[in-house]
């Protein structure tokens, strides 16, 4: 998200009146900031209309004395569609020193060219940008003379925005469709272009991500996945969790988070040592809507924990125990039907009641809290009646007060069973093992609750119809992987008599599948306005 660094250079203090020990303040008077319309050159004729791509920046900077330097923030969306453009960014960062662009990306707003949603074309639009403030591209004003932005930038530069962000234009959907194989979901070269896990080797900046545990539309498995990757490769990074939906972090928790971001952006664009790499790497927002904080993430201590999905073995539910129990071969295979297309949230209430349309599978009730901090993997051994089948596992927080918090979920096509870019005709009756990632997580699961896993039968592909599927479980060769810290002896002990569990509320608020809906937050996230 940032980069760039440097230390302070001798006479600095003279020329950076912001800056006072190792912070900046707020100096400058934001009324009296320039502010100032760019067009960026790209070297690309994306839309092929005979001249090069031009990117629309609308720049704000703080009125500095001659020869005085500020870093560049960078807020690039496709969201700002001739609109002004109002970002929170702006009115914080400026009087601390620092000048805030807003970029519209390729073919949207003003700046010309073609849009190819989070492509390479995007992110050679928001680099144009960011060469042109080190003095490596051109920049002009709307009357054609030059724009030199190494007149007054540092040449330090930081993205940051919320969401992808992302863009909806209905003649660019059939081609979007059909280069990402939506008819089969399988993972391909157009997939591959936008994985940032793939290109993470070559990530030079500092990383400082964001992102809330209840988002449906960004799935948390996006920052889990790119996390791991900027940890193998030792970069550096932080982490901000919150409790919160698609939304703009800052409007709904304010100084909690933009005063680490300063500091963040303070060391790594303004070169202040002001100890950012000795703070602790994660700020998580906890159940109970308090800060914490971790040296690292995941927390020292945590490791994966392999269960076994047990049978009921007389009981109501299934067990989730570290340690495997020999079952009988009528208790081995269990089966359900799922006769709607997709399940509501519902599905996980009352786990101890008998149902036709799930299994459940329940630890033992915690005597002490246990922790979740990262991605769970599953892998179930199954066998279907139809050619198709969609398989959903929920993890689920049972309080002892009678909630059920699904903490974490993930659809999986079982058709990819064999590998993710190649989708299979399943042979009815035929066993099948798949293994697939939920959504990451950071929970604690308190003392005298039960950890669950929800299973269901899904529909595999929003374009494929539905019929109903019967799914055969078989038990013994079918686990979940947490990674869990804390103590976690009730969950190796045998199996102990399961308490009747009745939920009075299921949270958090469930995903929308109505897609007016769906695009209304994620456009508002996208730009930055209260929902």
């Amino acid at each position: 998200m940032a980069s760039g660094t440097g230390a302070l250079a001798a006479g600095a203090a003279e020329t950076r009146p912001w800056v006072v020990g190792h912070q900046t303040v707020p100096y400058f008077n934001r009324a009296q900031a320039i502010t100032e319309v760019v067009f960026v050159e790209t070297s690309r004729d994306d839309d092929q209309d005979g001249t090069s791509d031009r990117i629309r920046v609308e720049l704000t900077r703080p009125n500095t004395a001659p020869g005085a330097k500020v870093p560049l923030i960078i807020h690039a969306s496709p969201y700002f569609d001739q609109q002004t453009r109002e970002v929170w960014e702006t009115d914080f960062f400026v009087p601390y020193g620092y000048a805030v662009a807003t970029v519209a990306l390729p073919g949207t707003d003003f700046s010309t060219g073609c849009a190819d949603v989070g492509g390479r074309r995007e992110v050679r639009g928001s680099k144009a940008v960011i060469d042109w403030a080190s003095g490596r591209a051109k920049g002009f004003y709307a009357d054609g003379s030059p724009a030199d932005a190494t007149r007054w930038s540092t040449g330090h530069s930081a993205m940051i925005g919320v969401s992808w962000d992302g863009i909806f234009c209905k003649d660019l959907t059939p081609t979007l469709q059909a280069s990402s194989d939506d008819a089969t979901g399988n993972y391909n070269k157009w997939w591959s272009v936008r994985d940032f896990r793939v290109n993470a080797p070559k990530i030079k900046a500092s990383v400082f991500v964001v992102h809330g545990l209840n988002d449906e539309n960004v799935k948390t498995r996006q920052f889990g996945e790119w996390w791991s990757e900027l940890s193998r490769l030792g970069i550096e990074r932080r982490l901000f969790l919150h409790q919160g939906e698609h939304i703009e972090p800052f409007y709904d928790f304010g100084a909690t988070y933009s005063t680490p971001l300063l500091q963040w952006f303070d060391y790594y664009l303004q070169g202040l040592d002001n100890g950012v790499p000795q703070q602790p790497q994660a700020i998580i927002q906890r159940e109970n809507k308090t800060w914490s904080t971790d040296a690292v993430w995941p927390p020292e201590g945590t490791a994966d924990q392999t269960f076994q999905l047990t049978s009921p073995l007389g009981q109501a539910a299934g067990l989730l125990s570290t340690q495997a129990s020999s079952a009988s071969m009528a208790d081995r295979y269990l089966s359900f039907t799922q006769s709607v297309d997709y399940s509501r949230d519902s599905i996980v209430s009352n786990p101890t009641q008998p149902r036709s349309d799930r299994l459940v599978f329940l630890s033992n009730t915690l005597t002490q809290s246990v922790r979740l901090s990262g991605t769970a993997t599953i892998s179930l051994r199954v066998k279907v009646d139809k050619a198709t089948a969609g398989l959903q596992a929920r993890v689920v927080d049972y309080g002892s007060q009678g909630t059920a918090y699904v903490v974490s979920r993930t659809v999986a096509d079982l058709g990819h069973y064999k590998a993710w870019d190649t989708k299979r005709e399943l042979v009815p009756g035929k066993w099948y093992t798949l293994t697939w990632e939920i959504n990451t997580d950071d929970r604690i699961f308190a003392a005298g609750g039960n950890l669950g896993v929800v299973i269901s039968a899904e529909k595999a592909n929003p374009l494929i119809a539905y019929a109903p599927v019967k799914v055969t479980l078989d038990t013994e060769q079918s686990t979940i992987t947490m990674p869990l810290s804390g103590s976690l002896g009730s969950l190796a002990m045998p199996a102990q008599r399961m308490r009747d569990i009745r939920t009075a509320a299921v949270g958090p608020r469930e995903p929308t599948r109505d897609l007016r809906e769906f695009v209304r937050e994620f456009v508002e996230a996208g730009r930055g306005k209260r929902r």
